[in-house]
């Protein structure tokens, strides 16, 4: 999303001073190198054709660390940005699902309540806006945008971490998690969130909870996507016949935001915090006469945003699925690959017994016959590593395909018509016109095309390789049902 909301803002609002990236240091790189390595992405090709030299004059890079006590900024970078930043935008976390605890504590919970104080002695800030994830209390049946209590509190997580080591901290997770959270990364962005909620009166302070985050919809390309995280992940392995299971509950709700739409909305909370606060402002200048009511003036909680699409444009796992399968079959000119490895042979299951069947005789038996074949020609096996990320996701992943959730958004919708019509262009998160059918067709060339480098170039080559799967894969399906009848057969026939 970052690379995203850098782009938007230099695009759409180049009269921006600057934009300061806080980044891990890099030896033997300048400024401008690193620049450029960062922004060789496709996503930048119409910025630069637009705006040859703008990410040269506007974007400044931090060094700085999440891992490091303040941040692992200088105190030259700290002086710089109390003096001249304006808006804060915290999106950087820890987003795997199996991180130790503790690390996924310093990078989620502790480098905010870090940025946050860092935040409080900004001169001229007027926004800080916070990133969360929706599912944070995916216990909850309802969602609304508001702050929840979390069962452990910082100050205690922080006491446990000074009295125990890394390895009994992880004994110890069920009983932190209870039966409240389902891994380290929704359990310390609960914790970050409670951690936010102390500052909500000493900052002008939003935050915001997207959906999973997809490809691009409509800007700057279509389609781009930098990672095959989550549902791509599982949509890619299918269609390169890596993957041919997965768990899911057909009829439950899968809620994804193109990254455009998402980064459209957390501009629009930049500009209504930094309208409020200003608001906010003029109305506690207090004639002298009732300065003695100041103390009695309760503070408004500041917005809590869901950026949920499952209200209004609603899908299902299993039409997720399908839709990727029919934009394949649809667009085959456009998404053969090179690369593919099998036919598509891809079930969504949703009885637990069953897919674990299936990953057993269609995964791992596969999977370690042809990595021991790849060891007798000594090769690099491949095959149990992808499966065994596939299991460990597929394990971290059944709370959220197995219950469906109430998303409240009142929020949101009142943001989008709170916005003025002149800048609706620019910052228009309706999603009006988009169907999920016409989406999964570009959905689907993206993934190809700037995640796996798999060039149009390669299309004719690519349709002849999955030509030759297929008939591999219905042969091999001939032959084993073949074999499998001829035992029958002899089982029961044995005297005919």
């Amino acid at each position: 999303m970052g690379k995203v909301f850098i782009e938007k803002i230099l695009r759409c609002y180049p009269e921006v001073g600057a934009i300061y990236i806080l980044m891990r240091p890099k030896k033997n790189k300048t400024v401008k190198e690193r620049i450029e390595d960062q922004f060789q992405d496709e996503l930048f090709d119409r910025l630069k054709r637009e705006q040859s030299d703008i990410l040269l004059r506007k974007v400044n890079f931090i060094s700085g660390d999440l891992n490091e006590p303040l941040l692992g900024l200088s105190t030259c970078d700290q002086d710089l940005i109390r003096t001249r930043v304006h808006v804060i935008v915290h999106a950087a976390a820890s987003l795997r699902m199996d991180e130790l605890v503790k690390d996924a504590f310093t990078l989620n919970v502790e480098a905010t309540k870090q940025l946050l104080e860092l935040a409080t002695q900004c001169t001229q800030l007027k926004a800080f806006v916070h990133v969360s994830t929706l599912y944070t209390h995916s216990y909850r049946y309802d969602f609304e945008e508001k702050f929840y209590p979390t069962r452990i509190t910082y100050d205690e997580m922080q006491q446990l971490f000074e009295t125990t080591n890394c390895e009994e901290t992880e004994i110890l997770t069920p009983i932190l998690y209870g039966r409240d959270y389902n891994n380290s990364y929704s359990f310390t962005k609960a914790l970050g969130e409670s951690v936010v909620e102390k500052y909500v009166h000493r900052l002008p302070l939003s935050m915001v909870r997207p959906a999973i985050v997809v490809s691009t919809w409509k800007e700057p390309i279509v389609g781009w996507v930098n990672n095959l995280y989550g549902p791509g992940g599982v949509t890619a392995g299918a269609a390169l016949g890596v993957v041919r299971t997965f768990y899911a509950e057909h009829d439950r709700k899968c809620n994804l935001i193109p990254v455009d739409v998402a980064t459209n909305m957390i501009v629009g909370v930049i500009w209504k915090t930094a309208l409020d606060h200003e608001t906010k402002r003029e109305s506690e200048v207090i004639p002298a006469p009732l300065e003695s009511l100041a103390s009695e003036v309760v503070p408004i909680e500041p917005p809590v945003y869901n950026l949920s699409t499952s209200g209004d444009h609603p899908i299902t796992w299993l039409e997720y699925m399908a839709l990727n399968r029919e934009a394949g079959l649809r667009e085959e000119a456009y998404v053969s690959s090179t690369i593919a490895v099998w036919h598509y042979a891809f079930t969504l299951e949703q009885y637990k017994i069953v897919y674990l069947l299936r990953v057993w005789f269609l995964h791992m038996i596969p999977g370690m016959i042809i990595d021991a074949g790849l060891r007798c020609m000594n090769m690099e096996p491949r095959l149990m590593k992808i499966y065994v990320k596939v299991m460990k996701f597929s394990k971290y992943f059944y709370p959220y395909v197995e219950r469906d959730w109430d998303f409240g958004t009142r929020n949101i919708k009142s943001l989008l018509n709170q916005i003025p019509a002149q800048d609706l262009l620019n910052v228009d998160f309706s999603m009006r016109g988009f169907t999920w059918r016409d989406y999964m067709v570009f959905y689907f060339r993206g993934g190809k095309l700037y995640v796996m480098k798999d060039s149009y170039d390669n299309v004719e080559k690519g349709r002849t390789h999955l030509r030759r799967l297929k008939i591999i894969h219905y042969t091999l399906l001939l032959i084993l049902g073949s074999l499998f009848t001829f035992i029958l057969y002899k089982l029961f026939c044995p005297y005919s």
